[in-house]
């Protein structure tokens, strides 16, 4: 097989807000992987909103979560790598994400942390079927008094002003952190190791894949990393122009099968 592992994107990559997850694209993976390939998620969603959507559609084995940061098996929900923040370093990022006005939430365990509800966190629980744990206080506070080592960190910014948002925290933190866009609105904070290429490089290792005979789709620049990184990265066409500029080939949008007619011209 010229590729023999496929770690995807999920939200608007794999899965469009319209049509979900299509037989067309589940019937394409199933098939790649009767051939004895392999198809994983990462994903920067939390394990326990991931899990319930990848076992509905038929996915298994293992699967990225919190852009990387930590990787499951769904086969038994078991952690087998993770690599979150230090407590203090987390501390410093929302002393000045609050001096800035802005929400934040703090991701541990299989929880997320914010101090009151607000528009974004709203968006953020309907939009991933998660729950939030409002805990009444500055999260920089909150970690100060829980010792936590968060997974990471999600910021909210609206759209038109969040790349000023990221490039202070970059001025500010240099590469003792990657941050990267999810959405046009969520700036997403983990750990410096930390990024979906990396965890595409550890499930490749696991598996024993040389990474020339991997492939990846992504829709968002916290996928450039997942894109570079494989044999074949490739964007889907509703992706960010970012994402698109790094991919080897851009194929349909997601709602379009993007994912499926890739695989379809040259998995087979």
């Amino acid at each position: 097989m010229r590729y023999e592992l496929i770690c995807s994107d999920f939200d608007n990559t794999i899965r469009s807000d319209a049509r979900g997850v299509t037989d067309f694209t589940l019937d394409v993976i199933r098939r790649f992987e009767a051939l004895g390939g392999k198809f994983n998620l990462i994903t920067g969603r939390m394990y326990y909103s991931i899990k319930d959507f990848a076992r509905k559609y038929g996915f298994h084995g293992l699967v990225g979560t919190y852009q990387g940061a930590a990787v499951f098996d769904l086969d038994t929900d078991q952690m087998v790598y993770c690599v979150p923040l230090c407590n203090s370093l987390a501390i410093e990022i929302l002393e000045l994400i609050e001096s800035l006005g802005n929400h934040s939430h703090v991701y541990y365990g299989e929880k997320f942390y914010t101090n009151h509800p607000n528009r974004f966190t709203d968006y953020y629980v309907a939009y991933t079927g998660t729950d939030c744990v409002y805990n009444g206080i500055p999260n920089s506070r909150f970690l100060q008094e829980t010792g936590y080592d968060p997974i990471k960190i999600v910021v909210f910014e609206d759209a038109d002003k969040i790349h000023a948002l990221q490039d202070k925290v970059r001025e500010r933190f240099g590469d003792r952190v990657n941050t990267t866009l999810s959405q046009t609105t969520f700036l997403e904070i983990v750990h410096k190791d930390v990024s979906k290429g990396a965890c595409l490089r550890f499930i490749a290792d696991y598996y024993g894949v040389d990474i020339a005979k991997t492939m990846s789709f992504g829709d968002a620049t916290n996928d450039n990393a997942l894109i570079t990184a494989a044999g074949m990265g490739i964007a889907v066409g509703n992706a960010m122009q970012e994402t698109k500029a790094v991919a080897d080939y851009v194929t349909d949008n997601a709602e379009d099968d993007g994912v499926a007619k890739a695989m379809l011209r040259f998995c087979f």
